[in-house]
């Protein structure tokens, strides 16, 4: 994921997901993906 696309993520999240967050959590994207899947 490019910096770009992670702070936009953060702007739209209002802050509940970091930019840093995401560079953090990178390997365990898939995972987030499934559970918000089930939702």
């Amino acid at each position: 994921m490019s910096a770009a696309k992670a702070f936009l993520a953060e702007e739209l999240t209002g802050g509940m997901i970091t930019a840093r967050d995401l560079c953090l959590n990178q390997p365990s994207r898939t995972e987030k993906s499934a559970s918000y899947g089930d939702k």
